[in-house]
């Protein structure tokens, strides 16, 4: 969280886990709490950073949804999610095929669908920058499928600087939700 105070100097966190909201007690104010539905009130934080959170839940656009509520107007939010255009992508896909990947679902974007649903929620894209994920795995077989996506994905990179690893993207919250016909937020 120090990090973190590097932005402003009132950190808060949420986690869904009893034991990550333990470990980060000893850095600052943490409550257990569900993305998808975040304790927090309507406009009240002037940031939000959410790192491979919303890929990993039954329902992102609801949990992207979230973060724009609780987050004021001008405020920043701070998203990075799995790049859909990876070769880490199908990689995982074979791991998880293989019973060798088990951090449940997990849904990838592109730029076009995360600033798609981020517009719906009156987040405006104002940076977009792709982080490199580096080969990492514990077994011989995982660290060779995930190093050959990684040199694939750098090749790709060169041609297209928003390939390969995770997305990261930044918003800024410019107004009130784009609401359909009936006047609710769609999820």
């Amino acid at each position: 969280m120090g990090m973190y105070r590097r932005i402003t100097p009132a950190v808060f966190g949420v986690d869904l886990s009893d034991a990550m909201v333990t470990l980060a007690l000893r850095y600052g104010p943490t409550v257990q709490g569900d993305i998808q539905h975040l304790p927090l009130k309507n406009n009240s934080v002037d940031y939000v950073f959410s790192h491979v959170v919303i890929s990993h839940v039954p329902n992102s656009n609801l949990a992207l949804a979230e973060c724009a509520r609780v987050t004021r107007p001008g405020g920043r939010l701070v998203v990075v999610v799995p790049n859909r255009l990876s070769f880490l992508a199908p990689a995982r896909f074979v791991l998880i095929g293989l019973g060798k990947y088990s951090l449940g679902s997990t849904r990838h974007f592109t730029v076009s669908m995360l600033r798609d649903e981020g517009r719906r929620h009156g987040l405006s894209t104002q940076q977009v920058h792709v982080i490199p994920k580096t080969p990492t795995a514990l077994t011989a077989g995982r660290r060779f499928i995930t190093w050959l996506a990684y040199c694939l994905d750098q090749g790709v990179h060169r041609l297209y600087p928003l390939w390969g690893g995770d997305l990261a993207i930044l918003f800024e919250k410019t107004g009130e939700p784009n609401r359909g016909r009936s006047g609710a937020v769609p999820h």
